[in-house]
């Protein structure tokens, strides 16, 4: 099968963690690390060298707020046999991205959650379709996580990521998207992947909410909590502020742009037709969607080429430029399962993971 590579870890450390996942990722870690480089010196302008200090004050501001995270970092870094500032690197590429030369035309992830009376069997689902370089497909990791304090999670990332999006054993979802705001600074504070990472801690949605509009953040980012308790929220996080989009008759979708107050976007603003097309499929189905009515609508082309499924045609010889869908997940909160295609979902299966199905072997 197509699979992405699966890595379990298990230990009350953050250190031993980040090292079990450093080892077991460190060819896709190493391969992700030469690719960034070159892609930010040719999108930025910026050298490894220059990058550097950029990233090493993120690292200051990590280990005075959340210091248990760079050690979770550190073990990745060592695992692997990089350095620290690799790590951050990939921890660091989606506020790097925010400041290369094509991010105000950048088209990403379209995210959506659906609560249980919107489903044929009250299921509570979190969706998502990951858009981006088709170069990172192969660096895809799913993620398996035992703290051994009875927290555990199940979540994907590019492979040397603390974690992208996920679900946790609480409870608590998250999945996210790109936003650009007028507000986005290089200064440094909590990346995106060290809040999802924390966020995925919380034993409770109220704090993992807590979290996620307390936490400072530099550059913008969309944030959609879901709880198996039947809540969700879709936060549109800039620096110094947040706006929230509630559910409409149980369904939330959102794409690479600013609804609250667009004025603040920073970017071109078609990505609406995705998330609309999304509430519309979905809306078809309403109250007898199910896994199938998900997978369905994740596959759709309308508005190609900035389709729910995305595609460049012709492919670019660069795996490091162009757009596609490099996964498609949908979480069940209620069942506490991952659905996951290794690249678009209307040429690849979904996978399917269980928070639960993995015991402490590492």
């Amino acid at each position: 099968m197509n699979n992405f590579q699966f890595i379990k870890v298990c230990s009350e450390s953050p250190y031993e963690r980040g090292v079990q996942y450093g080892s077991q990722a460190k060819s896709k870690i190493i391969d992700g690390v030469v690719k960034y480089k070159k892609l930010f010196l040719e999108t930025t302008g910026k050298s490894w060298e220059h990058l550097q200090g950029y990233i090493e004050s993120y690292s200051k501001f990590i280990e005075k707020n959340a210091p248990d995270l760079l050690t979770e970092a550190s073990g990745i870094a060592n695992g692997a046999g990089v350095h620290l500032n690799e790590i951050m690197l990939l921890n660091c590429r989606y506020e790097i991205t925010k400041f290369s030369s094509n991010a105000a035309s950048t088209h990403e992830c379209t995210t959506g959650a659906l609560l249980s009376d919107t489903t044929r069997n009250n299921n509570i689902f979190m969706i998502k379709n990951w858009d981006y370089k088709p170069g990172i497909v192969e660096n895809i990791v799913v993620i398996h996580i035992d703290e051994c304090n009875g927290t555990q999670i199940l979540g994907v990332a590019e492979a040397g990521q603390l974690i992208r999006d996920g679900i946790n054993n609480h409870g608590v979802g998250i999945v996210n998207n790109n936003l650009k705001s007028i507000y986005d600074t290089e200064l440094p504070g909590m990346p995106s992947t060290f809040l999802r990472r924390s966020i995925l801690s919380c034993n409770s949605y109220d704090n993992a909410l807590k979290k996620s509009i307390s936490t400072k953040r530099t550059v913008s980012v969309n944030m959609m909590l879901v709880s198996d308790e039947d809540k969700a929220v879709d936060i549109e996080a800039y620096p110094e502020g947040c706006d929230f989009v509630k559910p409409i008759n149980g369904i939330i979708t959102h794409a690479n742009h600013f609804t609250i107050n667009p004025e603040i976007n920073a970017k071109k603003s078609d990505d609406f037709m995705r998330d609309t097309r999304l509430r519309y499929l979905l809306g078809k189905k309403y109250k007898y969607i199910e896994l199938e009515t998900i997978k369905t609508a994740l596959q759709d082309h309308e508005f190609y080429p900035l389709s729910l499924c995305g595609h460049d045609e012709p492919v670019h010889e660069d795996p490091m430029k162009g757009r596609t869908t490099v996964a498609s997940m949908i979480f069940d909160l209620t069942e506490k399962k991952l659905y996951v295609s290794k690249g678009c979902p209307c040429t690849n299966a979904y996978n399917e993971y269980s928070l639960f199905q993995s015991d402490c072997d590492v």
